[in-house]
């Protein structure tokens, strides 16, 4: 089958680079094909999905069924997508640990805002660990 018929090549713009709801729950969901061990799809988010989203995703998981990790373009959007995470996963722990030196008395906010904002950046690297996109050590 070529890339036109593939609806990992077709809907790529949905998958990768983008950030809005309902591209990131078709993000998930493609993740959890990909390992569904570590990445999980909530049923509810299709709620999510306008008819173009829903198409894509009806259209993803047959594909899918059909082909499963013998498709190269699935496979290297899966680990693309990976990677944006891995990226993410990493500026947000450059921001943690700026915010942790980060005198309160210097901080553009209230002491309770840079507690908030430290507490919000602790508990992405926490889900960025339990995904694997960060190092337990770092």
């Amino acid at each position: 089958m070529s890339d036109k018929q593939n609806p990992f090549a077709i809907h790529r713009k949905k998958l990768i680079g983008a950030s809005y709801s309902a591209a990131l729950s078709l993000q998930a969901f493609v993740l959890s094909l990909y390992n569904g061990n570590t990445w999980q799809f909530r049923g509810d988010s299709l709620s999510n999905f306008d008819e173009e989203h829903i198409e894509a995703f009806c259209q993803m998981a047959s594909w899918y069924r059909i082909h499963t990790e013998s498709c190269p373009v699935f496979m290297a959007t899966c680990r693309e997508m990976i990677d944006e995470r891995r990226e993410s996963a990493a500026f947000n722990l450059r921001q943690l640990e700026s915010l942790r030196a980060t005198n309160p008395a210097d901080f553009d906010g209230t002491p309770s805002d840079l507690y908030h904002c430290i507490q919000q950046c602790e508990k992405q690297y926490e889900s960025d660990k339990a995904h694997y996109l960060i190092s337990s050590d770092d």
